[in-house]
C-alpha cells in the first residue's frame, strides 16, 4: 500500500481499459484521474500536479507523441518527489 498519495493522471481513449486501470492503482492507493483526450492535457496540467503520467500513444485528436511534444515545447515538468 503505498503510503503518500501519488496521483497518475491516465491518457486513454479505451474507455474499458483507463477504467480497468484507474481501479487498480486506486486499489494500491494512488489518487487517479482519467481522461480519454491528449487535447485537454495542458488544461489539466494547470490546474492539478502529478507523479505520473500513462499515456496511450495511439488517440485519435492528440496522440502520445504529440502528447510529449507538448510538454517538451512547453517546458512542462511532471513534478518530482
Amino acid at each position: 500500500m503505498v503510503l503518500n498519495k501519488h496521483k497518475i493522471l491516465i491518457l486513454e481513449d479505451e474507455k474499458p481499459l483507463a477504467r480497468a486501470l484507474e481501479l487498480k492503482l486506486i486499489h494500491e492507493g494512488f489518487e487517479v484521474k482519467n481522461d480519454y483526450n491528449g487535447e485537454n492535457l495542458i488544461s489539466i496540467l494547470e490546474k492539478e500536479k502529478f507523479s505520473l503520467i500513462l499515456c496511450d500513444m495511439l488517440m485519435p485528436g492528440m496522440d502520445g507523441f504529440q502528447v510529449l511534444q507538448t510538454l517538451k515545447e512547453n517546458k512542462i515538468k511532471i513534478r518530482e518527489e
